[in-house]
């Protein structure tokens, strides 16, 4: 839409592509009062509102990531003509969900049919991280080897379990980002489970580019160790494991 549209135009323009499936690109002066998972209001300002084709409401201003409010999928928006503004109501029924944009003036609306049906492949997750060490258990530490069956604990899921080059039973658990406090608990929950079905030592390796200050602390109260891998500085390993690097678990 050329120029600066008047609200009625404005109003005709989203309705229009809300009812034919497109997506709405709005630049506007604002206000935005919301209630439903927490309750917050917006006073005046110049934002930027986007309505995607399964119903999803962005609301972003001029700096940050992050939309400063937002309605989920399959929320319904309505629009009417109060005061001298324009109202975008938008609710989810049932779960008794609204959020008003009250839209005073717009620099900006453009509308669009988007095609794509791609699905986002994230590679660095968690799981990921895990993979990369199973694929090349040395980056745990040299002569490492991994029981074939992941364990499955009393005090949970262990991510990697196995014995050192002198057969020390070792209990992993593999962080993607900064080890916490919390991390260093939970690996001590492991081995504790492992020693008491054990007749000799047992270590505990927390895998994680970085960790606080105070999860360092902890790991030397408890005596485990720290093994700093960063999961997104790998290289994938185009070769199959064979299996001398596993032991039977």
């Amino acid at each position: 839409m050329a120029g600066k549209p008047s609200l009625e135009d404005l109003k005709a323009g989203i309705e229009g592509a809300i009812s034919t499936g497109r997506a709405v690109f709005l630049v506007c002066a604002c206000r935005v009062d919301y209630e439903g998972r927490a309750r917050s209001s917006l006073g005046p300002g110049e934002r930027m509102v986007i309505i995607k084709e399964d119903g999803t409401v962005i609301v972003h201003q001029k700096s940050g990531r992050n939309p400063v409010n937002w309605m989920p999928p399959r929320t319904k928006t309505e629009l009417s003509m109060a005061d001298g503004e324009l109202c975008l109501t938008c609710r989810k029924h049932r779960e008794g969900e609204w959020m008003k944009v009250r839209i005073s003036q717009a620099s900006s609306l453009q509308t669009f049919y988007l095609e794509d049906f791609e699905r986002l492949e994230l590679y660095g997750t968690e799981k990921d991280f895990v993979k990369e060490l199973i694929d090349d258990p040395s980056l745990i530490e040299k002569g490492f080897r991994m029981n074939k069956n992941e364990r499955l604990m009393v005090a949970g899921r262990i991510d990697i379990s196995g014995v050192d080059a002198d057969g020390t039973p070792v209990a992993v658990e593999v962080k993607r980002s900064r080890a916490t406090p919390h991390d260093v608990v939970q690996l001590k929950r492991y081995v504790d489970v492992l020693r008491k079905r054990s007749d000799g030592p047992v270590r505990g390796i927390l895998v994680a580019p970085s960790s606080s200050s105070k999860a360092r602390r902890l790991l030397v109260e408890y005596g485990l160790e720290l093994k700093r891998v960063h999961p997104l500085k790998l290289e994938r390993k185009r070769s199959q494991s064979d299996l001398s690097r596993f032991v039977e678990g």
